[in-house]
């Protein structure tokens, strides 16, 4: 095979392959399902308070995930006004649902628009998110771990996991770590690159951000727990923990759409042992995170569509058509 048609067959892998993945997960999700049980969890379930949950806390994130962004972005030196950066953010959940990192392309674009910013310093405030992110999700797993509700996972996975959950602690500091060495060898107002916004902000200004962090994953873990005794699962709070930090790792992998597909199979595996415990079924589960995963895209999709014309009066068609006369 030629270089132009791996170059082809890499890109058709790189469109194609996370809806092949969403497709066949969801496929063995139905094929594997009890749809008497499925009938019988949806016939008992409360979705009156279901979706007065699902649709609070999808504000609330909404909110504080922006807030976040706003701070990052201030301190980088590319803020976007907080309600302007609210719309856009809405707006952008229908890339997210593509890939989670491509509405940050959106939101880089924007608040580049007028400025003359070098590509590492728009990329700088996503990296470090994703790095705070990431330190927050490896501390709720840790602490998952440490609560001793293990029983459901096989043996060495809980050890893997931990490994897994130290380096993504250690890679938050390291890379703080790195910046203040930048720092130390630069002029104040020298050229930025990556660690732009680990510089400009210090440990002050990261620790601030990492606090707003703290809060929005605290409101979006106690939001699907209480999301959960709508469908009457009774679920340790230190298995659910270990399951939100490993989806909301999973869901943000390219690998499939909108990270849809992981979650169904991941609750399956973290809860079945303890809904059959209880002698409950399976299809509980199954119920549940088809309606967890179904009423947050359509919650979004709404959202996106109602922000939509603020975020176009706010300059957002016009940065779509400048990322469209780049490519």
């Amino acid at each position: 095979m030629g270089l132009p048609a791996m170059k082809t067959f890499r890109e058709v892998a790189r469109r194609v392959g996370p809806w092949l993945v969403t497709a066949g997960l969801i496929a063995w999700v139905a094929a594997t399902t009890q749809f008497d049980g499925l009938r019988s969890a949806v016939a008992l379930a409360d979705f009156g308070t279901f979706s007065i949950l699902a649709v609070a806390f999808a504000a609330a994130h909404l909110l504080l995930d922006s807030a976040g962004l706003h701070a990052l972005l201030q301190r980088t030196g590319i803020g976007i006004p907080y309600p302007r950066l609210l719309a856009i953010r809405a707006s952008s959940y229908l890339l997210g649902f593509i890939n989670y990192n491509l509405a940050f392309v959106l939101i880089a674009a924007a608040a580049a628009r007028g400025r003359s910013v070098r590509w590492q310093s728009l990329a700088s405030p996503f990296i470090a998110l994703n790095l705070i992110d990431l330190f927050v999700v490896s501390a709720i797993l840790i602490a998952g771990l440490a609560s001793g509700s293990g029983d459901h996972l096989k043996a060495g996975v809980p050890t893997l996991l931990a490994v897994g959950a130290i380096l993504g602690l250690l890679g938050l500091p390291a890379v703080m770590a790195a910046a203040a060495h930048a720092r130390a060898g630069r002029r104040k107002d020298a050229p930025s690159g990556l660690l732009h916004t680990f510089r400009a902000s210090g440990p002050a200004g990261v620790a601030a951000v990492l606090g707003l962090r703290v809060i929005l994953l605290a409101f979006d873990m106690s939001g699907d727990f209480l999301m959960l005794g709508t469908f009457n699962l009774d679920i340790p709070v230190g298995v659910f923990m270990q399951l939100f930090a490993v989806d909301s790792f999973a869901c943000v992998l390219p690998i499939t759409v909108a990270g849809i597909g992981p979650t169904m199979v991941l609750m399956r595996a973290f809860f079945e042992p303890y809904v059959t415990q209880a002698g409950g079924s399976t299809a509980a589960i199954d119920a549940f995170s088809a309606s967890a995963t179904a009423s947050l895209a359509v919650i979004r999709t709404v959202t996106a569509l109602c922000c939509m014309p603020f975020a176009l009066k706010a300059g957002l068609g016009r940065t779509i058509k400048e990322i469209r006369g780049d490519q």
